[in-house]
């Protein structure tokens, strides 16, 4: 579905970079500029809100396989009750039970998912924020080492302190936006060679 009603935050001939709403699909979305159509060359969660970063049909192949290849610098921010014991280098698992699997499940020790369908490493860095933004939980920035189906809110999940708002990993309290956004991408462009710094501003998050 191609939009005209995007809040853009960074435009160049290969390159186009949005902030996505809550309950979008970034599947769904596409932008047309002139005669160039481009599209999403990552996913974010359809609760997401944030920064999503689209390339041009004739380039997105090259842009996508820096997000295959983990060449790509990717940092969300989190709300959630504080735990200490979040914070650091984490090193573990992202499983699904089963190919239909809505959640999935973080642990550190990939022996306990042996009757899972996929188990897949998921690495990240979660550090606390100073960064302001409308969320009623703690903040934390978390990078992405790998970036995993529900990676972030699973992480969560398993140190029992679900993020605010996300109501299908156990959250009880009464906020019905997901405090989670995505807020920086940074890369070397593969075709300009240049360093790219995207960031979306944090006042573009919005409780419903």
């Amino acid at each position: 579905m191609s939009r005209t009603d995007l809040k853009i935050l960074y435009e160049d001939q290969n390159l186009l970079a949005i902030c996505k709403r809550a309950r979008v699909h970034s599947s769904d979305l596409e932008v047309k500029r002139g005669a160039q159509l481009f599209k999403p060359v990552h996913r974010i969660d359809y609760e997401t809100q944030g920064l999503l970063l689209f390339a041009a049909e004739s380039s997105w192949k090259t842009y996508n396989e820096l997000f295959l290849g983990r060449s790509i610098q990717k940092v969300y921010l989190a709300g959630a009750p504080y735990k200490q014991s979040c914070v650091g280098k984490k090193e573990g698992f992202i499983a699904s039970r089963y190919r239909s699997s809505k959640k999935t499940t973080y642990g550190e020790d990939s022996e306990k998912f042996r009757s899972f369908h996929s188990v897949l490493e998921a690495n990240h860095i979660v550090r606390d924020s100073q960064e302001k933004i409308n969320f009623t939980g703690h903040i934390f920035e978390v990078e992405l080492i790998s970036g995993r189906r529900h990676q972030i809110r699973s992480y969560f999940a398993s140190q029992k302190c679900p993020l605010i708002g996300d109501k299908l990993y156990g959250d009880l309290s009464p906020q019905k936006t997901l405090e989670l956004f995505s807020w920086k991408l940074n890369f070397k462009d593969p075709l300009s060679k240049k360093e790219v710094s995207l960031q979306a501003p944090t006042s573009l998050f919005t409780v419903e």
